[in-house]
């Protein structure tokens, strides 16, 4: 057997499994009970096997030294053990107003209070989401998949003031009952980035190369009479027909530039309308624009 074929040979489970596709957990539009309170969320998170992970730096390690490489902004990390903070680094005082030795084993109420009021239960209404879906997913895809949130976090230097963060799951362990027992969390400072109010969540899924993203079509504005959240998904063929729609392109032209049949380009163009509560393509740009969604 030649070389190439050998290197080949190896190449080819990698190829399988880059090519496996994820359980899809979500639905394009769905209602979700929203989480309003800590206890709620730890009811949804704390299951199985509830004890803390001994050792958990050197689980974490290798990721941590590399996160100043690629920081985009000021950042901050911390190990959730079991919804304690089991260890903190980065610039931690730019985002709490504490050193990192403060928040070492504390509960998450007082971290949670950092959020914006009206953030907060999308914020835990995403985290559970994002909980489940990992649980579900098959554990030879983990490598490939970034979960990512975006919200408000109080300047605890100027209380009535409130940074945008990018909220990363940078890695993560599953207990022996298939729970999830520690996560890394990368905080980072994107309020240079990002300046509009709704908070959104991604999941970026390199073995497919997709990056899926999910919001809420209802303002946040009445967060207290909150009965559900309408979570809507948008795949990376709707954004790539949104954007093109933002050109001004028509259906035939935008089929042409994705290589698509005219007939998908209008199904999407329908389910973009349906999913952004909108009733024209120009409404729909508008609503992306004004809410960041490209």
């Amino acid at each position: 057997m030649d070389e190439s074929a050998l290197i080949i040979g190896k190449l080819e489970p990698i190829v399988r499994l880059m090519k496996k596709k994820t359980p899809d957990v979500f639905q394009d539009i769905q209602q979700i009970q929203p989480v309003i309170t800590i206890d709620e969320l730890k009811q949804a998170i704390l299951k199985g096997d509830i004890s803390k992970v001994d050792n958990i730096m050197a689980l974490f390690n290798a990721r941590i030294d590399a996160i100043p490489q690629f920081a985009v902004g000021t950042y901050t990390w911390y190990v959730a053990n079991k919804l304690s903070i089991g260890n903190m680094g980065g610039m931690s005082e730019h985002f709490t107003g504490h050193p990192p030795g403060y928040w070492l084993n504390k509960n998450p109420e007082e971290y949670l209070q950092l959020l914006h009021p009206e953030d907060a239960p999308y914020v835990m209404s995403y985290v559970k989401l994002i909980y489940e879906f990992l649980v579900a997913m098959p554990r030879d895809k983990k490598h490939f998949i970034r979960p990512q949130l975006y919200f408000r976090m109080r300047n605890p230097y100027a209380p009535d003031n409130y940074r945008w963060v990018m909220f990363q799951y940078i890695d993560w362990e599953y207990a022996t009952d298939g729970m999830i027992a520690c996560i890394l969390h990368l905080v980072t400072d994107i309020t240079h980035l990002k300046n509009d109010s709704a908070v959104r969540m991604t999941i970026l899924d390199s073995s497919m190369e997709s990056n899926q993203l999910f919001f809420s079509n209802v303002p946040q504005d009445s967060v207290g009479e909150l009965s559900n959240i309408t979570v809507c998904r948008l795949s990376g063929r709707e954004l790539d027909v949104l954007r093109l729609m933002a050109q001004g392109l028509s259906s035939k032209q935008i089929a042409s530039e994705l290589k698509i049949a005219k007939n998908t380009v209008d199904n999407h163009r329908q389910n973009l309308l349906k999913k952004t509560n909108t009733s024209s393509s120009s409404e729909a740009v508008a609503y992306a624009l004004k809410n960041g969604l490209f």
